[in-house]
């Protein structure tokens, strides 16, 4: 299992930029702690990985690619909130 949250630096500088259909809004005031948190029963389910994204795609801009690689990872399902 490897978990991906979104989260960002202060001032979201780390914010990757991309030419995109639409861009990825930070809403008036940031983005709440709350939602950059994994839901208690995940964090307890164990997992081998947790990857931080700093745009929409998990693939793009991390080390996703490099951890299912050294795994020897061939297949992947895909489930979250907006896949």
């Amino acid at each position: 299992i490897i978990l991906t949250r979104a989260a960002f630096n202060g001032g979201y500088a780390d914010m990757i930029r991309t030419p995109v259909d639409v861009e990825l809004r930070v809403p008036e005031g940031g983005i709440p702690a709350a939602s950059l948190a994994f839901d208690d029963a995940i964090e307890t389910a164990g997992y081998d990985v947790a990857i931080t994204k700093r745009q929409w795609s998990a693939f793009y801009g991390t080390e996703l690619d490099l951890q299912l690689r050294r795994r020897n990872i061939a297949t992947v399902l895909i489930g979250g909130v907006m896949t």
